[in-house]
């Protein structure tokens, strides 16, 4: 069996839950808290949407602790990933392809969180 057909087996069963609940507890907690400040952002952009305000400081403050929060997370489990794989002399990729998807989640949530925030504040007036 070659590599993509082992890949492919591996994500079949593949699912946003299951990954969660198998995550490292410092995934499980980047990802809950990515979507904590979500629901945040997105309540503060409607507000100030609908209410035609200034700029928010906190969508703008959510926003980028979210993305920094996001890359920094990504980064410490990516070293983490290649570390261990170095330690335990793994060579295939199939073995540590679901902490790879934990950790482009992560990073992903993060974004996500930031583009909210910044579709939020997008066409504000500027504060006088």
């Amino acid at each position: 069996m070659d590599d993509s057909q082992e890949i492919i087996n591996t994500l079949r069963g593949f699912s946003i839950w299951g990954m969660y609940r198998n995550a490292a507890p410092l995934d499980q907690l980047l990802m809950t808290g990515m979507v904590l400040v979500g629901a945040v952002v997105i309540v503060a952009a409607l507000i100030r949407r609908f209410g035609n305000g200034a700029r928010s400081g906190l969508l703008s403050t959510l926003g980028l602790a979210a993305l920094l929060a996001g890359l920094l997370g990504a980064a410490y489990e990516g070293w983490m990933i290649l570390a261990t794989a170095r330690m335990m002399h793994v060579t295939r990729f199939v073995i540590v392809l679901p902490s790879v998807i934990e950790t482009a989640c992560v990073f992903g949530l993060g974004l996500i969180v930031w583009f909210i925030a910044a579709l939020g504040n997008a066409g504000a007036r500027q504060p006088v």
